[in-house]
């Protein structure tokens, strides 16, 4: 008689079916993978390196265009003009050029390393920003070889910097005067900074082994490089192979030169990313193999308790509030003591995020309530009262009453409920009935003027506020301190499409150094600790920045009694 065949196990059938399945996904998966994998890869790879070569190019061209209109603007200088053509008074137009080319770099001194300026060859130098090389030491006939015959402009990129005498490359552009024989010739030269450069291409992240290149119209590399070959920067082909090596390039040309911003990146990093992609599915297609298969036979339990135990204590857990660190109560696994310690590193990290952002919040709250306790001081509105009872009590009504009128309307303009952005219009009334105060109150300690060169200016856009504590700033730090008669003036003048406000006073003055260290730290982001600059001045340059961007703000300068405060804003507002 045959031995009765014993059932098996639906259990053990289901589980080898379910293996067998398993494995069948895992082939085929990889298969699929190997097959789709190198397309995709070398896809995403050329879409990045794109999407970084046409966010750098665009960050290149806004600035070269920027500066090649500031070039232009200063070559048509009509203080330039006569003095290279050796006019009557050139000496003192000299002055004044000398102070416009410095306005300009503290302007664009995020960019600018140097402006270097030649007239008549020698007769009159020019410069702003640092020059590492004695001016009379520059051959500036060399630049009348580069330059356009017709246009006069050109772009230098030489491997040795003719204004400093350090072995280092510069980046500039120029422009001619004359054609070097004639008596009256020179040359404008701005200097790029080689730091702002190499940043924004380090910044923009091609490959592992590539990187961005600002090729010049010579096919000359910046930065110069030695592991990649010349060949490689001087061919138009997309994929070259130089040595046994294959290079992709992707480029970009700059409409203002013909210069390029290329990328480079050898072929071995498309393969390196399509193995890491093969070994990431393989290895999670793996995983979810065993984690499956060790659920089916039981284990779950013993696995998923402790896993319970973080859930619960993250669940319990507020990314807004500061928890501290999570206790391991279960060391059962060592992946669970690494996820605890992942864990409470993110949640130290978050901890540091919020004391960062309660400190910025506290930041701004402080420069808005400072600035708004500076306009309703209790002080400024006592003693103004006062004034205006004195002005009473001696029937100087009529005074007293434009006094009052005055310090209604200052405060009604400071502190009511309008848009944050007001008309210079606006902001001016606002000062003059500040300046209206203080001059019946100390009007025999200085006087003020107020020209305007543009009426059209007046409806140029400026954060509300912005005015009048500078010139609070000359009349209590300047003119106040005066043991003569102090003169406050304040102008407003069109340059090009910008707008210059001018707040000079002949008070004490500023040491050149301070003036040089306070221009630095009105710059300084939030939470920087500040030596000199106060609350008010800095306020207004950030709030500029803010609105209208990096090329527009406020800076000091110091004139030969007294300071100056200028503030650039556009003409028509770009907010």
């Amino acid at each position: 008689m045959a031995k009765k065949k014993e059932p098996q196990s639906l259990n053990r059938i289901i589980n080898t079916f379910y293996i067998f399945f398993l494995a069948l996904i895992i082939v085929f998966s990889i298969l699929f993978s190997s097959l789709t994998t190198s397309r995709e890869v070398a896809n995403t790879t050329y879409a990045n390196v794109e999407n970084s070569l046409k966010d750098k190019h665009g960050s290149l061209d806004r600035t070269f265009n920027q500066l090649f209109e500031q070039l232009v603007y200063l070559n048509n200088n009509p203080n330039l003009l006569e003095v290279i053509n050796d006019q009557s008074g050139s000496l003192k137009l000299a002055v004044n050029m000398n102070a416009s080319v410095k306005d300009l770099y503290y302007r664009f001194q995020d960019v600018l390393s140097s402006i270097y300026i030649n007239i008549n060859d020698g007769e009159f130098f020019f410069n702003g920003g640092t020059i590492n090389q004695q001016l009379d030491g520059i051959d500036y006939h060399n630049f009348f070889e580069l330059s356009d015959k017709e246009t006069k402009y050109f772009w230098l990129d030489a491997p040795k910097n003719p204004f400093s005498t350090k072995e280092e490359p510069v980046i500039s552009l120029g422009k001619t005067i004359g054609d070097g024989e004639a008596d009256a010739n020179g040359v404008i030269v701005f200097n790029l900074k080689s730091e702002m450069i190499s940043e924004l291409l380090d910044e923009g992240y091609v490959t592992e082994n590539g990187r961005l290149f600002l090729i010049s119209s010579n096919n000359v590399p910046y930065p110069s490089t030695t592991k990649i070959p010349q060949e490689v920067f001087a061919s138009d082909q997309e994929k070259i192979t130089v040595n046994g090596t294959v290079y992709h390039t992707l480029s970009k040309e700059f409409s203002l030169n013909g210069w390029q911003l290329k990328a480079v990146f050898p072929d071995k990093d498309l393969r390196s990313g399509q193995g890491a992609y093969l070994n990431l599915a393989g290895t999670l297609i793996l995983f979810l193999f065993a984690v499956g298969t060790v659920m089916m036979f039981g284990v779950g339990r013993f696995i998923s308790k402790p896993i319970q135990q973080l859930a619960k204590k993250i669940e319990g857990t507020s990314i807004t509030d500061k928890n501290g660190d999570l206790a391991l109560s279960d060391p059962r696994f060592q992946e669970l003591s690494v996820l605890y310690q992942s864990f409470n590193a993110m949640i130290n990290r978050n901890e540091k995020l919020l004391d960062e952002n309660e400190y910025n919040l506290e930041e701004r709250n402080r420069l808005e309530i400072e600035l708004l306790q500076s306009q309703i001081n209790p002080h400024f509105l006592y003693n103004t009262l006062y004034s205006i009872q004195s002005l009473s009590d001696m029937n100087m009504n009529e005074d007293a009453a434009m006094m009052a009128r005055a310090l209604a309307d200052f405060y009604r303009q400071g502190i009511s409920d309008e848009n944050v952005l007001v008309s210079l219009k606006d902001e001016l009334e606002h000062v003059q009935n500040y300046l209206t105060i203080m001059d019946y109150r100390y009007g025999d300690r200085f006087d003020y003027t107020l020209q305007i060169d543009a009426e059209d200016c007046l409806e140029a856009k400026i954060p509300k506020i912005s005015l009048q504590p500078i010139v609070e700033n000359s009349i209590y730090h300047g003119l106040k301190q005066l043991s003569t008669f102090g003169h406050l003036e304040l102008s407003v003048q069109r340059i090009k499409e910008d707008v210059l406000i001018t707040i000079k006073d002949n008070g004490t003055g500023i040491s050149p150094e301070n003036i040089q260290q306070i221009n630095q730290e009105l710059n300084q982001p939030a939470g920087v600790e500040r030596e000199l600059v106060g609350i008010g001045l800095r306020s207004v340059n950030l709030r500029i920045k803010r609105y209208f961007g990096s090329a527009y703000g406020a800076w000091i300068e110091a004139n030969e009694a007294g300071t100056t405060v200028k503030v650039v804003i556009p003409k028509e507002s770009r907010s």
